[in-house]
Parts: structure tokens; sequence; C-alpha cells
């Protein structure tokens, strides 16, 4: 909502303006219905934000719980975020990881996906895992694993960050410069 000389302007969310029914159905992502809802309260709002940094730098984001509901809902919930803004997750996505399947976590993919908390002790043992983001939405916690600088491979968008001498700058850097 914004208010300018005593007019108030809504700005519809994408899914609700006229014409979206109109739009062929492989063009909408099919997360785009479920609830982001359950996600936030699970983890509050300064943590998704960071989620969300992670999933447009396309990173490898695993999701802990000890419910399997909790987690397949989770999961879905941050591919939807993506969706939200008509953006598709292009990567691995794996609501449950079988415990059987936990060693291939390291190939060097993007994925979102989730882990049973029984069977994340795994996770530190597994050769080859690096740059991962660890959301455990059972304590409302976000680790890394194996990664060298959080602060670049994963931005926080609520934070200013210094700028540099250098003229180089990451892709990550160059997103949260331009979200500031």
């Amino acid at each position: 909502i914004q208010i300018e000389n005593d007019t108030v302007k809504f700005y519809l969310p994408f899914t609700l303006q006229p014409g979206f029914e109109c739009m062929a159905r492989t063009s909408i992502p099919e997360d785009i219905h479920s609830p982001i809802i359950p996600l936030l309260r699970y983890i509050g709002p300064s943590h998704l934000v960071r989620l969300i940094s992670a999933l447009l730098c396309e990173r490898r984001i695993i999701i802990v719980s000890k419910s399997i509901t909790r987690l397949s809902t989770c999961v879905r919930a941050a591919s939807s975020i993506l969706a939200q803004g008509l953006l598709l997750w292009r990567h691995i996505e794996i609501p449950v990881v079988p415990k059987h399947m936990i060693k291939h976590l390291s190939v060097k993919a993007p994925y979102l996906v989730g882990v049973l908390e029984q069977h994340a002790s795994k996770l530190k043992r597994i050769e080859g895992i690096t740059d991962v983001l660890c959301v455990n939405v059972d304590t409302n916690e976000l680790k890394t694993l194996n990664m060298e600088n959080p602060r670049i491979m994963v931005p926080d968008m609520l934070k200013k960050i210094s700028k540099k001498s250098e003229n180089q700058v990451t892709a990550a850097e160059m997103l949260a410069n331009d979200l500031d």
C-alpha cells in the first residue's frame, strides 16, 4: 500500500492481476499454491530472508526436522517462495531424502532437500560435501556445512555489506548490493 496525495494505491500480486487466469498452465510454477506460512512460523522472518538469499544464489540447502510431514511441507514452502515471483527451482528438489541416498548429497549441483533429524548426524561424515546451508525448522537454527565464507556465499539481505576496494564482486555480493 502506498499513499500519495490522498490517493491509496494497492499493488496486487501477479496471481491476482487481471489476465492471470489466461496464462498457459505450463508457464505457472506448480508450487505457487503451496503455503509458505508454516515455514515462516518455524524459522521466523530473519532466517526466512537468509533462506531466500540462498535460494536466489542457487546454493545447496538442506532442511532438517524430526517430523516427515513438517519436513516435506517446509521444502515445498521454500520452493513456493520462488514460485510467488514466478521463478522455478530448476535444480534437485527432494522433500525427504531416503536414508540410503544421503551419501549422494556431496554432488556439486544446487539442491533443496529435506533430511530427517535422525539422519542429519551423517551429513558431517559425507566426504566431499561443501557449501551447504542447513536449516533446522524444529530448533530454528541456520548452520553452514563446510562453507568457506558464508557472508559471501549466502548474503544476509538485512545487513549492509562493507564496500571493498577491489573491483571484483561475486554474484552473491551483487545481489546483496542490489537489495540494500
